[in-house]
């Protein structure tokens, strides 16, 4: 299985990845681990490009063989969650536009 592991962000308990196959991303994976020695693993299979009830099998043992090499599925210290979406975008927030002096009415 070609599968290609973009680390979005990490912090000290959870990292994000985007997953790619030859050069088309095709999911994301949040990894959370928790301080009992457990992964939580939120695994999102974008519905237009990923077919996952013909592969989902193959990519869950991929991360866990690449990943997660101190936890397994077959240990219990291993839980994933799957779901399939599709992206809409990234979102910032914006600063409120400046309110302007003369709009302002002040009585003294």
């Amino acid at each position: 299985m070609n599968i290609e592991y973009v680390r979005a962000f990490r912090t000290p308990s959870s990292e994000r990845f985007f997953l790619r196959s030859f050069g088309v991303e095709f999911g994301c994976l949040e990894l959370h681990y928790l301080m009992n020695g457990t992964v939580q693993a939120l695994l999102v299979l974008y519905e237009d490009i990923a077919k996952p009830t013909e592969d989902i099998g193959a990519i869950l043992k991929h991360i866990d063989d690449v990943l997660l090499p101190e936890v397994s599925l077959d240990d219990l210290k291993l839980l994933y969650s799957v779901f399939t979406g599709r992206a809409v975008g990234s979102f910032v927030a914006t600063a409120p536009p400046p309110v302007s002096g003369d709009s302002v009415s002040q009585n003294s």
